[in-house]
Order: C-alpha cells, then structure tokens, then sequence
C-alpha cells in the first residue's frame, strides 16, 4: 500500500451502531432442544473521529468495549444495525482490511526472528513494490524510533519484554500506513509507565501522520486521559457519554455530576456509571443511576442530531434559493 500524505483528512462516523448475536449455554447438542437466544451486545452506539485524533472506548468489564471494536473490525458474526463510514463510503469488512487494521495483542509471533529483520521482512511483503528498498527500511527505522524499539534491533521477538512486544506489534500494523487502528485493551497488565509510553507514542504517531485510533481500555489513569481526544463510554453496550475528551467534565457538571477538584474525570465519571455489587441496595441503586445516566445521554444526543440535520436541512434550503437567482438574473436580458 502506498504511503498516502501527512495532508489527507479522514473522517470514521458511527451512527446509532447495534449488534445482535445468538447465544447458547452447554454443548453443541444442546441447541437441538435449546435453540439459541439472541442478545443485544450493542445498542445505538455513535461517535465521530477526526483526522489526528485518537478516541478512547472506556468502561467497566462487559461493558461492550471489545465487542464495539470488533464490530467495527468485522470480526463478529451477527446482525449488525446502524451506519458505519470512512470519508462518507461505507465501512465494509473489505474497505476495513484494504486501508485499517485491528491490533489484538494475543496473537503469536515468530520468537527466533530479530526485530529489526522482521520488520523489513514485513515490510517487503506489505508496502507496494514502487517503493525502493532503502525507502521501505526508512519507514521501518521511523516507525522504530518513534515506538521506542532502536534498543532492540537485533534482539530476539521471543525475550522482548510484554511492553516492547506491545509496542513492536503495534509498529508492524503501522508498517502499511492504515487510515485506521483499532487497538483492542491496549494498556492491559501493562505498568502505568509502560502504558503511558505506549500510548504516547501512538499518539504522537497519529497526529504526525493525520491518522485515526480507536483504542480500549477499562480506565484511563490521568496522564493517559489526556492523551485521548474523544471519549465514548459504554455501560452494557449503551453510550453514557460519547464525544470530545475535554467537554466531558463539563457535560457531567450540566447534569448534577460535578467532577471533584483532585479526581481524575474518567475514573470517577465510570465509577457513578458502574454497578456496586457489594449489596442488593447499592446493586439497585448504582444500576438505576447508570441507567439514568444512559437515559439522559441518549436525550442529548437525540436532540443535538435533530438540531444538527435541521441546520444542515436549513443551509441546503438557502444554497437551492441562492442558485435558482443566479440562474435568473443570468437569464434576464442586461441594461445597455
């Protein structure tokens, strides 16, 4: 694939996204008398994502973090609902595997291979033959240094360390310049200066290059929360706030929710958002207010879409009227 210009902009949009899957308890015989029930895993889920942004999937455990980027990777099977786009196209499984990548750290790697001798290998295999071989071991160079991996150049993939091995199978998605990642639990059981260096530089990568990333993560630790420009928080599949990192605070001070001063903002906002099931009064009382809290988003954003398409209704309104008059005045004979 042909590296494509720092100058291109790219827009992801979701829109009211669902999933809908078959689920069955007990061996494979037991559907003969236990047919599967569907799910809903997923449930009108939106959110935008800018060029050199990166936007963080954020909440508690079955909380459909996963789920949501796999959806978008196409790497579930069931009924999927909603508008997903790339640059107004839809974002088909094809469209996704030509120009994105989905990044799960589970996979295996060759463990005898240098680092730096896999990465021009891959390279080879993935970066369009009009690029030079000194051009194609530039990029793997760039990419290296910028994730921090030049230390371990001819050292084994097998004794990297779980941050390095994170950051080199990061680097190698990276390798063919996708439009798009999408980084399933990407600071998971990783220590907070390791997670941070990985996320700092995926970050710095993405503003560099005007790409996108979608990563997820349980909770972002403050210095990481600053590093995600959009936020979409999920409670059981459904959105509790989804938009710009920096309106967070204020959204949740609209509605009665005021950030303590030494709190971080993401981790006290998923705690009220979180079921307390320590006893059967704080579990009903915790789910009702996360409820709430799902109910008076979904409000919001119901209204500021209608307001959105009645603006864009409105502009193209006077874009019909300000044409049909200079067809006419075109068309009338002029003054001698």
């Amino acid at each position: 694939m042909i590296a494509k210009s720092s100058a291109d902009q790219n827009v992801v949009s979701c829109r009211n996204l669902t999933f809908i899957r078959s689920i069955n308890s007990g061996r494979w015989f037991s559907k003969l008398y236990n047919p599967p029930v569907p799910a809903q895993f997923l449930k009108e889920v939106s959110f935008e994502l800018n060029s050199g942004e990166v936007l963080g999937v954020v909440g508690s455990a079955g909380s459909g973090k996963s789920t949501l980027l796999k959806v978008i990777a196409h790497r579930l099977r069931g009924n999927t609902g909603g508008c997903l786009m790339l640059n107004g196209l839809v974002l088909s499984k094809e469209k996704f595997d030509s120009v994105c990548e989905y990044v799960s750290f589970k996979r295996r790697l060759l463990p005898n291979i240098k680092v730096k001798q896999f990465l021009l290998l891959h390279a080879d295999l993935v970066l369009t033959t009009k690029l030079s071989k000194s051009e194609k071991e530039k990029r793997v160079l760039l990419l290296m240094q910028e994730f921090d991996l030049l230390p371990y150049c001819e050292e084994k993939i097998g004794e990297l360390s779980e941050s390095a091995r994170r950051r080199f199978i990061i680097t190698m998605h990276l390798t063919r310049d996708p439009v798009l990642i999408v980084v399933d639990d990407i600071i998971r059981d990783l220590e907070a200066l390791s997670g941070y260096q990985l996320m700092y530089s995926l970050n710095n990568y993405i503003r560099r290059t005007n790409r996108l990333a979608i990563v997820s993560m349980r909770v972002p630790r403050s210095d990481i929360y600053q590093l995600l420009s959009r936020m979409t928080m999920l409670f059981y599949g459904e959105m509790v706030y989804s938009g710009l990192t920096k309106k967070l605070p204020n959204y949740f001070s609209q509605i009665g929710f005021p950030c303590p001063v030494s709190e971080n903002p993401s981790v006290y906002y998923l705690s009220i958002a979180t079921i307390d099931r320590e006893t059967s009064e704080r579990y009903l009382e915790t789910q009702e207010q996360a409820h709430k809290l799902v109910q008076v988003f979904k409000e919001k954003f119901s209204r500021s879409q209608k307001f959105h398409m009645q603006h864009t209704f409105t502009n193209i309104l006077v874009a019909i009227n300000l044409s049909w008059n200079l067809i006419i005045l075109a068309k009338l004979p002029s003054c001698q």
